[in-house]
């Protein structure tokens, strides 16, 4: 759990093990959570073995109604979407 500066809170899913052996760990549910709106968001995001966030997929309400994945590179830099 994680308490953000605007005073939502995000909360962390156990890290799931990737189903094969590779530059990915697993990925985990995170999910977030306004107090002064009561909205929530969520997502999952796919972690490398230094525990750098390397995909982001967030949920389809959000994308509408498409599983669109955000790649990132080892640096935690933007390389693209599909």
């Amino acid at each position: 759990m994680r308490d953000l500066p605007d005073g939502r809170i995000r909360y962390y899913g156990a890290v799931n093990p990737a189903a094969r052996p590779g530059e990915m760990a697993g990925r985990r549910l995170v999910r977030e959570w306004s107090p002064q709106t009561s909205r929530t968001r969520t997502w999952h995001e796919t972690l490398d073995h230094a525990g750098n966030i390397r995909q982001i997929r967030p949920e389809t309400k959000f994308t509408g109604g498409n599983k669109v994945h955000y790649q990132f590179d080892t640096n935690r830099k933007y390389i693209g979407q599909w």
